[in-house]
């Protein structure tokens, strides 16, 4: 039988991920920006060993966006691999390795 994380898991991501306050709200009142860091919350807690994730950033605010992605980079150093994409080059500062696609 699969299991799901534990509830004081989730609790920890969801507030390292600055959802703390939003514990108790139910979807249709999460902004978009917060329903991508818990749909990344939710990603993280099902504990694959590579997290894929396309334009992790897009919706995000300057600080939320610094907030995801260090938690993410904290998943890839706990052992995790970590593959986004993104459209802005300025993202590439939290890449370990960058590949860089052009139109031909």
């Amino acid at each position: 039988m699969l299991t799901g994380p534990k509830k004081e898991d989730a609790v920890a991501v969801l507030k390292e991920l600055g959802l703390g306050e939003r514990l108790d709200q139910r979807p249709p009142k999460l902004s978009g920006g917060e329903k991508k860091r818990v749909d990344i919350a939710r990603a993280v807690l099902k504990k694959s060993p590579i997290l894929v994730a396309d334009e992790p950033l897009s919706n995000l605010d300057p600080d939320s966006g610094a907030r995801v992605m260090g938690f993410l980079t904290r998943h890839a150093s706990r052992g995790g691999i970590l593959v986004y994409s993104s459209v802005e080059p300025a993202q590439a500062k939290f890449a370990d390795n960058v590949v860089e696609m052009k139109a031909v």
